[in-house]
């Protein structure tokens, strides 16, 4: 099994978005890592693929015939004319920013929801949008907002790693100290808890309650415990 390392900081495949504003983005640095079967059986399936926090070459994906969407760090977007994190930070939650790259047909968006999160598609899109509840400030109670259907797709079809890492950020372990060792210890405790919640939810389906409830039923468990 042979492996294909591409990576743009050595001249190879190098990508240059020409966005339809007529601006352009720089070229990013990336390291793209297959292994040659894998990359065989995704042109041979017509898989869709579902990366975190991953900007793949998404043009060189598509022409291979892989579907692929990742959400980019924001260190990471460039020149792209896209509103910065800290201007959507001013608009309503479900508000959305993106840009169209029409040769490659890249499709570049950002999303306000409990933060802003930034993806990057070559295949999906804004429409249709999908209602999804969240807590806004404004009515201090749950209301309605509007979700990208390259969002929502996202959050649906992202699995392994990637959900445990998007479930590591939820809610994690919290301590001030001078002592290092505490970050360790807490990050193990938060990897434990949702290996749990990730295998009672396998379990439980549609019934499974959030890792939010989840964690609390812990806390509250060990508490009538008297730890």
């Amino acid at each position: 099994m042979g492996t294909i390392l591409l990576n743009n900081s050595l001249g190879v495949n190098q990508l240059d978005l020409a966005i339809n504003y007529g601006h352009s983005l720089e070229k990013m640095d990336f390291v793209i890592i297959f292994h040659c079967t894998a990359v065989k059986s995704l042109r041979r399936l017509k898989m869709h693929r579902y990366e975190h926090k991953f900007f793949a070459l998404l043009d060189e994906l598509r022409e291979k015939g892989i579907r692929a969407t990742g959400t980019i760090r924001e260190n990471r977007m460039a020149k792209c004319t896209l509103m910065s994190a800290e201007e959507l930070e001013k608009f309503p939650k479900g508000y959305n920013d993106y840009r169209f790259e029409s040769n490659n047909e890249i499709f570049i968006g950002r999303w306000k929801d409990n933060k802003c999160v930034a993806v990057a598609t070559n295949f999906d899109t804004l429409e249709p949008t999908v209602q999804v509840m969240r807590w806004c400030k404004e009515k201090s109670a749950k209301a309605y907002v509007p979700q990208p259907a390259l969002i929502n797709n996202y959050n649906k079809y992202m699995g392994g790693e990637d959900m445990h890492d998007w479930l590591l950020e939820k809610h994690a372990i919290a301590i001030k100290g001078k002592k290092r060792y505490w970050r360790v210890f807490t990050r193990i405790v938060d990897m434990s808890i949702v290996n749990a919640y990730l295998l009672y939810r396998d379990i439980h389906g549609k019934q499974s309650i959030s890792i939010k409830d989840f964690r609390r039923a812990i806390t509250v468990h060990y508490l009538k415990l008297g730890y």
